[in-house]
């Protein structure tokens, strides 16, 4: 007996295409671009449970007023396996990994209380994606989850992507780009998220109806929060499923505006491997082309500002920095320069190298460029 049901046990798998396949969400399973999604055919390959419905154990709290992780943080606290979010200090919970290529889902529906500026407001949340450094709120995309405009798409800090009719949003802050479907659930109902992120490109799908998407992300990987802002909400059944093999050898140009701009065959930056590697950058003020009057001190504060700028537009953070390149004209001026350069990095400090060089270009007194990771 128990070798007839072995029989027709193959032979059923046979028929279905020879492995059995774990359930698959039917936006992805529908997709035109389903074949791009590889891992989907995986019989390994299964979906994270990010909330395990008992406590935060994937995620870190950061608050405004607190930080991270703080004790003092319990606006974010489980029950009957749920994640109930509340009071009037924005923040979010964020995931200790970092993720591209993937499918996520989340459940989501709003709580009664609002605060500040949200009392007279529709309640406001969202699931904010690809960021890499802490703060409120951080370089990244959103799929907006707010009511009455869920599934619209906020772009912060210096990013920039296109809409689904190809139109460019150059780097700006809070740039949004506007869903054109509405499929959000009644107030006090639950409503299901859906994302499917894959290499520069983002869909956002709201109780099965596709209502926004973007493409040509200048972000493609990073860590995902999902956020407190001035009215409680509920979140729970929060999943991702990998897609594909991330593409680690692909390289990527970083550019802003608010560094000066590559004038040779360079770029201000280069992503790749999950690393950045920035350009040495001149004292240059980018809002005048000139460098800043004073000496070694003020000229220093203005490389590493542009520094600072070429990492923003990466997604980073001086903090993700861990290897710098000082050039002096002259190395008497050490002293001065590491003064001004103590004041911008904090323990454990990048590895660094600073050398005295003949000349600058434009006759500097210094050049700085650095090494981040993500």
């Amino acid at each position: 007996m128990k070798k007839h049901l072995s029989f027709i046990c193959l032979a059923t798998l046979l028929l279905i295409g020879c492995t059995p396949k774990a359930e698959i969400p039917a936006i992805l399973q529908n997709h035109p671009l389903r074949t791009t999604f590889t891992k989907l055919d995986d019989p390994t390959n299964k979906p994270e449970v990010l909330f395990n419905g008992k406590d935060l154990t994937n995620f870190y709290v950061f608050t405004a007023k607190n930080g991270k992780d703080s004790p003092l943080d319990t606006n974010y606290v489980v029950q009957d396996g749920v994640l109930f979010f509340s009071g009037p200090d924005p923040g979010y919970i964020a995931t200790n990994k970092s993720y591209s290529n993937y499918y996520l889902k989340a459940h989501v529906k709003w709580g009664n209380e609002r605060y500040g500026n949200r009392k007279e407001s529709p309640r406001d949340s969202g699931i904010i994606f690809h960021f890499n450094a802490d703060r409120v709120w951080p370089t990244s995309f959103e799929f907006q989850v707010q009511e009455g405009d869920m599934g619209d798409s906020w772009l912060t800090g210096n990013v920039t992507c296109t809409d689904s009719q190809g139109t460019a949003y150059p780097v700006g802050r809070n740039n949004r780009i506007v869903k054109y479907a509405d499929a959000e659930s009644p107030y006090g109902e639950w409503s299901l998220l859906e994302m499917i992120v894959w290499d520069d490109n983002a869909e956002f799908y709201v109780n099965g109806v596709k209502v926004n998407d973007i493409h040509n992300l200048s972000l493609t990987e990073g860590k995902i929060l999902f956020q407190l802002e001035f009215a409680d909400v509920y979140y729970k059944d929060i999943e991702i499923l990998p897609l594909k093999e991330n593409n680690k050898e692909m390289k990527k140009m970083i550019s802003t505006e608010k560094a000066p701009a590559a004038i040779g065959p360079y770029s201000q930056a280069i992503e790749a491997n999950g690393f950045v590697y920035a350009s040495g950058q001149l004292p240059i003020d980018p809002a005048t082309g000139q460098f800043p009057e004073g000496g070694i001190k003020e000229q220093t504060r203005q490389s590493i500002l542009n520094a600072r700028a070429i990492l923003d537009a990466a997604g980073l953070s001086l903090a993700n920095v861990i290897k710098t390149t000082v050039f002096l004209a002259d190395m008497n001026d050490f002293a001065a320069m590491n003064e001004v350069y103590a004041s911008f990095f904090q323990a454990p400090y990048p590895a660094r190298s600073a050398v005295a060089v003949k000349t600058l270009p434009k006759g500097a007194l210094v050049e700085i460029e650095c090494v981040a990771v993500k």
